[in-house]
């Protein structure tokens, strides 16, 4: 039987992302390539982004991805994955933290 897992994916994540460069906006926020899902079936699913900058070659060069039971958990406090800082210039990660549990918000 396949489980279904809550996602919600917050906009103001990116707004709280800390980059060296103001000019450098993340953008398009997914969650198994949906806006702001309210189902999925993955148990592991797989995030991702655009980046937006004002500056010709600007790129990423790291990530780090938190998820939390509530939003008040972020981003101090992730209770459920942080995926620590590492280097990393593509545009989706993959989550890998605990399993996931059917029918609860995750932020």
């Amino acid at each position: 039987m396949r489980k279904s897992v809550y996602i919600l994916i917050l906009a103001c994540l990116g707004a709280s992302c800390v980059t060296e460069s103001e000019s450098l906006r993340i953008t398009n926020l997914r969650c198994e390539n949906l806006k702001d899902p309210k189902v999925i079936e993955p148990e592991h699913p797989r995030f991702s982004w655009h980046l937006e900058s004002a500056i010709r070659g600007e790129r990423q060069s790291a990530v780090q991805v938190l998820v939390a039971s509530s939003p008040d958990l972020l981003p101090d406090n992730p209770d459920i994955w942080n995926s620590g800082k590492m280097e990393y210039n593509d545009n989706y990660l993959d989550f890998a933290g605990n399993e996931l549990e059917s029918a609860r918000d995750y932020y």
